[in-house]
């Protein structure tokens, strides 16, 4: 008797193991990526700005960090939200259908406040901080012009550019 189980028990073991490693894995942070907060957005884009602009840039996301922190909590409780509607009984999906359109409202909420900072400070700021901020944009890591991704000015293995877009190519 005692064979036949000695003899499941390691596959048993390394099946339940397995298990749990996928299961660790699946729950790791990296697999689940939070929207960034409007400190990360700043930082990202000051370092090429003149000093007066980055200024007003950070000011202006400050100014609406109420309403950035605000969409941020509503979205906090959705993927409970979400869990709760799919294990209803009886399942009724007109709970998951609302539960999806507050998720969305929260995310549109976010992204409202924080193209509204963005437009206002850029509203604000010296013609060369715009430009700035269009060449950061447009030329950042992993980007190379109206090409998009790929190696080349801005792309893998060369600096973001610095300078404002160069002129389009002639036709």
């Amino acid at each position: 008797m005692w064979g036949k189980i000695a003899r499941w028990l390691l596959p048993a073991s390394l099946a339940l193991n397995l298990f749990f490693a996928v299961l660790a894995f699946r729950h790791h942070p990296f697999l689940h990526p939070r929207p960034p907060d409007f400190g990360h957005v700043v930082d990202f884009m000051k370092p090429n700005l003149p000093p007066a602009d980055a200024d007003i840039l950070q000011k202006s996301f400050e100014a609406h960090k109420a309403a950035m922190d605000e969409a941020r909590k509503a979205g906090q409780d959705f993927p409970e939200k979400i869990r709760a509607a799919l294990t209803a009984t009886p399942f009724n999906p007109d709970a998951l259908t609302q539960a999806l359109k507050d998720g969305q409202a929260g995310h549109q909420g976010m992204e409202d406040a924080m193209a509204a900072a963005f437009v206002e400070a850029a509203t604000k700021m010296s013609p060369e901080g715009r430009a700035a901020l269009a060449a950061r944009h447009q030329f950042g890591p992993g980007m190379r012009g109206p090409g998009g991704p790929g190696n080349g000015p801005g792309g893998p293995g060369f600096p973001p550019h610095d300078g404002p877009p160069p002129p389009p190519p002639p036709n």
